[in-house]
């Protein structure tokens, strides 16, 4: 069965039509930039009150975290049986932890590859997109491509600097 493309609205409107549409399309984008462009301001608002909040609080945190690590080291007695002492709030002492390795993969790559040690790392494969592209161009049918054809395509560009003065109206920026 065919399917049918009806345009006699859109063969009937004017370029001034055509404006109207555009201008409708994009104030739609600019609000949908205002809304994230508030958005991320009040994440950014909401993460900095953290900040400031939290941060002395972190700070006494981590000298009563120190002070009870100093008191733990001084008296091992106390932490023999039990290893560790329970308080309403949660626990503190020792527990038994398993060698660990820490990793800097830069550093582990870079020894790899200079000592001829390829056990230490693996290598990733990639598309070489260019050559890809030759191979298509040549007429080879490669699985997961799909040759798109010179031609006219629609666009809609709205202004980067409309974007950007309405996110600068939101931010502050």
């Amino acid at each position: 069965m065919a399917t049918i493309n009806d345009n006699r609205k859109y063969k009937a409107m004017s370029e001034a039509d055509g404006d109207k549409l555009f201008s409708e399309y994009a104030k739609t984008v600019l609000d949908i930039t205002a809304i994230a462009a508030q958005a991320d301001a009040d994440k950014a608002r909401i993460e900095a009150e953290k900040n400031r909040k939290t941060e002395a609080l972190q700070a006494a945190a981590d000298r009563f975290k120190q002070e009870l690590e100093r008191y733990i080291t001084a008296n091992p007695e106390r932490f023999q049986s039990p290893r560790k002492r329970k308080h309403e709030l949660g626990t503190y002492g020792y527990h038994s932890v398993r060698a660990s390795v820490s990793i800097i993969d830069d550093l582990v790559i870079d020894f790899a590859l200079s000592h001829n040690r390829p056990e230490l790392i693996v290598t990733t494969h990639k598309v070489v997109k260019d050559a890809v592209k030759d191979a298509v161009s040549a007429g080879e049918k490669l699985p997961g491509v799909t040759r798109m054809p010179a031609g006219e395509r629609i666009n809609l560009t709205v202004k980067k600097e409309a974007i950007e003065a309405v996110e600068r109206r939101i931010t502050g920026k």
